[in-house]
């Protein structure tokens, strides 16, 4: 720009220095001419006059050149000097425009003519930037703005003006919307098209009126949902009141509306929620009036009036007639306080009053309180729920009553179990004990056969028994397992172990599929799984044929589990019997087929396992065998140690296999005779009388008996025995007191105790070991067992003795 001026510049420089020289020339032949045209006259006038007047002619002629030289002098410079000024003024101009700073313009009229016109141009240019800057924030400001504005053109039936922002209303741009007035009108539902039309027709909208309206449009106008928008619309006219434009300004409002249908809806909610809700809810404000209450208040007073009270009265009526104590309404002004204070998550208070003015009856309510905060956190109100909890109270007073009830049945349940278990174990005490020392004796073969007859009969009543006393301990919930990791393979060793001899009587071959699985753990309790395998097992030898087989397999069960299975070739089981298979005392026609069995342990396997925590099933199909499965919870293998292997005791002292001492054991040394004495505390005279058969075998024992358990603390302080054989069911003392006296005698802490008894719960066999017991023998009384405890003590003085 600046080197295009300069160009400019140059080419004005030899122009305004012609103009300079043409002004000179012609100022100065306009300043002479009329000094020569005088001094021409001057020398004709001379020729005629005098030659004093000559004189005069020449000075005359020489003033008037000086003359006209001197003003052709002065005429041009001037000239001359406002050309050079204007030439300057014209540069300056030029550079300004060309952002070149110039000179200062002169202070004379052209000066002051081109500073007027410098300014005025600035101004001009500055308006335009303004009105430039003006218009794209205006442009902004629209299409930042909610408001759409259109402006219709009446007479040229378009639309004139449309907002920028009329795209995120129409889907249309401003241009698209004053070119295709049809494509906008489309957007609008024409319902409201219509009412539009109407309503202007009618001449609504016009002069100070305005026209308002909720309309529905959408982006397509075919399809998409419908908008609502909320229209003003003005109609200007002219002076014979014929509408010319139309304004009009649309807002979006359908997010309002719906916030405003929610807000609806969930007022409504709340209210249905006030009528249908059985508590008295009240709301109240910072300074404690009442805002809001549920229309339960005034039901629960029984308040009858048409219109409702305002809800202080209300609340002062709910104490007046509950007739509230003062602590428990303190309580409640206490609770209300502490929510205005912001509390929160504060304990219920539960009072406790004359319902109504008509009842007589009194209850029970709860009441809860909760602080309302606003946006800022400041407590504005508070909210309290009364409920009526007095049916509640009753239930839980009936619930505690049935509880008490249902733990006095448990415990008169736990008694019957272990009086059951002690008034049958009693008489069967006496028939296999007194069969077993039948046993001992040289019988005819005809006795020993009756013997062996009795000896059977009465351990199948046992098993029986104790089968019937598992399930009732299950059942009441007292049979306790205690789940371990077992390693499957051992216990199975155990079983076969167990079965091999009655496998062997009856011509069945046993075997177990070994694999690496053997090794694997289950979670179970080792004596009720060894108790659950050898019932399937001994089913599986006693409903076999001669020659038939007998599988155990260790398996991978459902889920990870193990999965124990016994597989037998026996007749099979059909397809609906199957069910009736694990039903307590369910034979499924055995019962004729001659093969002993209670219909019981397999129920009772059922729910030792279900106790465990593991599943039993069974496949079968009539002339294919049955195969009984059982699957446990996988554990992890146990570390070992001295203790890993051991075992619940159910009977301390284990019969020897031929009922009789060992030898060894009792052998004393040359010329002494060890004498052990016994004192037998047992108020049952059979039971008695067998104990005492049994150790008149042996010729070392001196036996006392006591029927009483006082006259055994007596014996036992008098003759200091060194094994005490007590029972635990005693008419006058129970046997645990008399154990806890033995123990408090110091003369008797050498003297050894073993319970005999008839209750078998494990609970009980626990709890006495636990306090010190040597031995804990169950009856019936194994007599071999009871030989083998005493020779144990017999062999411990003979070998003190040496």
């Amino acid at each position: 720009m600046g080197a295009a001026m300069t160009g400019v510049e140059r080419r004005r420089r030899p122009r305004i220095g012609w103009i300079d020289r043409s002004i000179r020339s012609k100022s100065l032949a306009v300043t002479l001419l009329p000094t020569v045209v005088l001094a021409l006259a001057l020398l004709v006038s001379a020729a005629y006059v005098s030659g004093g007047l000559l004189v005069l002619d020449v000075l005359a002629l020489a003033v008037a050149l000086v003359g006209g030289v001197t003003a052709w002098h002065f005429f041009s410079t001037g000239v001359v000097r406002r050309l050079r000024r204007l030439e300057v003024d014209t540069r300056r101009i030029d550079a300004a425009a060309a952002g070149v700073a110039g000179e200062p313009v002169g202070r004379d009229e052209i000066g002051r003519l081109a500073a007027r016109l410098d300014e005025a141009a600035e101004q001009v240019r500055r308006h335009a930037e303004e009105r430039d800057r003006a218009r794209l924030e205006l442009n902004d400001i629209l299409t930042a703005s909610p408001v759409v504005s259109l402006r219709y053109d009446v007479a040229g039936r378009r639309f004139s003006y449309a907002s920028p922002n009329v795209d995120e209303l129409l889907g249309l741009s401003a241009e698209e919307v004053v070119s295709d007035y049809a494509a906008a009108e489309a957007r609008f539902h024409p319902e409201d098209v219509a009412r539009l039309r109407h309503a202007l027709v009618q001449g609504e909208g016009q002069g100070s009126q305005r026209l308002s309206l909720v309309l529905r449009c959408r982006r397509h106008p075919e399809r998409g949902p419908w908008r609502e928008v909320e229209a003003l619309y003005n109609v200007d006219t002219d002076e014979a009141g014929t509408p010319r434009t139309v304004s009009a300004y649309l807002v979006d409002v359908s997010a309002r509306h719906a916030a405003q249908r929610a807000a609806e809806d969930r007022r409504f909610m709340l209210e249905s929620i006030f009528r249908a809700s059985p508590d008295t809810i009240v709301v109240r404000d910072a300074a404690g009036d009442v805002l809001l209450y549920s229309s339960a208040l005034a039901e629960v007073i029984g308040v009858q009036d048409s219109e409702p009270a305002p809800g202080g009265e209300l609340i002062e009526e709910a104490y007046r007639y509950g007739r509230l104590r003062r602590d428990q309404r303190a309580a409640l002004d206490d609770l209300l306080t502490r929510c205005l204070a912001g509390e929160r998550d504060l304990p219920p208070v539960v009072t406790t009053g004359r319902a109504g003015r008509g009842e007589s009856g009194y209850r029970t309510y709860e009441t809860r309180a909760r602080p309302i905060f606003d946006v800022t956190g400041m407590v504005t109100g508070t909210v309290t729920v009364s409920r009526d909890i007095t049916d509640r109270m009753h239930l839980e007073q009936s619930l505690r009553a049935a509880q008490a009830e249902a733990e006095r049945a448990s415990e008169a349940k736990s008694q019957f179990l272990s009086r059951m278990s002690h008034e049958l174990r009693t008489p069967l005490n006496a028939i296999l004990g007194f069969a077993q020392l039948l046993e001992l004796d040289q019988l005819p073969p005809e006795q020993a056969s009756s013997v062996d007859q009795i000896e059977r009969a009465g351990r199948h009543l046992l098993a029986l028994i104790n089968e019937v006393l598992d399930i009732a301990r299950i059942e009441a919930g007292q049979l306790t397992v205690t789940p371990e990791a077992v390693r499957v393979g051992d216990v199975l060793d155990e079983v076969t172990a167990l079965l091999g001899p009655v496998a062997e009587a009856a011509a069945v071959h046993m075997m177990v599929e070994t694999s690496a699985r053997r090794d694997r753990c289950a979670r179970a309790d080792r004596q009720r799984l060894r108790q659950v395998l050898l019932n399937l097992g001994s089913n599986a030898v006693k409903y076999n044929e001669p020659g038939g087989t007998v599988a155990f397999r260790i398996e991978d069960g459902a889920e990870q589990r193990i999965r124990i299975s016994v597989s037998d070739s026996g007749p099979g089981i059909a397809l609906e019997q199957q069910d009736m298979l694990f039903l307590p005392f369910s034979r499924l026609g055995a019962e004729n087929s001659g093969v002993e069995g209670t219909g019981v342990g397999l129920a009772l396997s059922k729910q030792l396992v279900e106790v465990m925590g593991g599943t039993i099933g069974v496949v079968s199909a009539p002339g294919h065998g049955s195969t009984f499965w059982v699957e446990l919870l996988p554990a992890e293998e146990p570390a070992l140690s001295e203790d890993a292997h051991r075992r619940p005791v159910d009977t301390v002292a284990r019969p020897v296999p031929t009922g009789l001492a060992d030898p060894g054991l009792i052998d004393s040394a040359p010329g002494v005779t060890p004498t052990l004495v016994v004192l037998h505390v047992e108020d049952d005279d059979s039971n008695a009388s067998l104990v005492s058969l049994v150790l008149a075998r042996r010729p070392q024992v001196r036996l006392l008996s006591a029927a009483e358990a006082r006259l055994g603390l007596e014996l036992a302080r008098q003759h200091r025995p060194d094994l005490l054989l007590l029972d635990l069911h005693l008419p006058d003392l129970p046997g645990d007191e008399m154990l806890y006296r033995v123990k408090a005698m110091p003369e008797l802490t050498e003297t050894k105790v073993v319970v005999v008894s008839a209750d078998a719960t494990p609970d009980r066999i626990r709890r006495m070991l636990d306090l010190g017991v040597e031995g804990y023998l169950t009856k019936p009384l194994d007599v071999a067992a009871l030989l083998h405890v005493v020779d144990e003590q017999l062999a411990k003085r003979a070998a003190a003795a040496r």
